[in-house]
């Protein structure tokens, strides 16, 4: 089985569907290419393990989910946007 595992950190709530990963399991990831115009779409499972072993791996997590793939699928020019990095927010520095 293809899994990821990542850590989610305090500040992510407004971003993340955690609540609506407990009531359905079913989610899809989508990772654009700004460059190409590519993309990258990842349906599967996941869930949310709010109490892991694991956990002390990512300082400062408080959860992890975990992704279980099941379908993987390459878009070519999936949008017409196109960007160039120009450099990290100054809010990572904190």
């Amino acid at each position: 089985m293809n899994r990821l595992v990542f850590p989610d950190y305090r500040g992510n709530r407004m971003f993340n569907t955690l609540g609506n990963l407990e009531l359905s399991p079913r989610a899809g990831l989508l990772f654009p290419d700004f460059t190409t115009g590519d993309a990258l779409q990842l349906s599967g499972r996941a869930a949310v393990l709010w109490d892991d072993p694991r956990l002390a791996e990512f300082p400062g997590a408080e959860r992890l989910v975990v992704f279980d793939i099941e379908k993987v699928v390459e878009l070519s020019e999936a949008t017409h946007l196109r960007f160039q990095f120009a450099g990290y927010s100054p809010a990572l520095s904190r």
